[in-house]
C-alpha cells in the first residue's frame, strides 16, 4: 500500500486569484469604506476564479478568517476542490504574524510534506520552520 505525501495549499494567489486590495489602511477607513470593502471581499470569496485544481492528497491552509467558512466551503465545492482533506482557516485576528503561525502550526500538526504559498515573506518563514515550500508567482 502506497500513501502519498500530504500537500498544503494557500487559497489566495495559489488556488484562486488574489482578493482586491484596500484603498487605504483599515485604521484610516471610515465605517462606510470598511463596509464596502467587506462586501467586495465577500464577493471575491464567493466568485474568485480558480487558478489550479490539485490532484492527490491535499489540504487548504489559509490566512482567511474562519468567519467566512461557509462561503469558502461553498466556493471549494463549486470549483472542483471538494476532494481536499480539510480546510484550515485562521481563527485569530488577521495579522501577518497570526497567519504565519497558523500556517506553520497546521502544517506541523498534519505533517504536510510541501506547502504552496504566494507571499515570499510568509514562504521564507514557513521554510525557516522546517516545512518545504514552493513559492507560487503570478503569471
Amino acid at each position: 500500500m502506497t500513501i502519498s505525501m500530504l500537500i498544503g495549499y494557500d487559497l489566495d494567489g495559489v488556488l484562486c486569484d488574489k482578493p482586491p486590495k484596500r484603498d487605504k489602511p483599515y485604521n484610516r477607513q471610515k465605517k462606510a469604506e470598511r463596509e464596502a470593502y467587506a462586501a467586495e471581499l465577500l464577493r471575491h470569496y464567493t466568485t474568485a476564479a480558480v487558478r489550479f485544481v490539485p490532484q492527490g492528497r491535499f489540504v487548504i491552509v489559509s490566512g482567511r478568517s474562519a468567519r467566512y467558512r461557509s462561503e469558502i466551503e461553498a466556493w471549494v465545492r463549486r470549483n472542483g476542490l471538494s476532494h481536499c482533506e480539510g480546510i484550515y482557516l485562521n481563527p485569530k485576528t488577521r495579522t501577518r504574524r497570526n497567519m504565519v503561525e497558523h500556517k506553520i502550526n497546521i502544517c506541523r500538526q498534519l505533517d504536510v510534506g510541501l506547502f504552496y504559498e504566494d507571499d515570499p515573506a510568509i514562504a521564507r518563514q514557513i521554510e525557516r520552520a522546517g516545512i518545504p515550500v514552493m513559492l507560487v508567482k503570478e503569471n
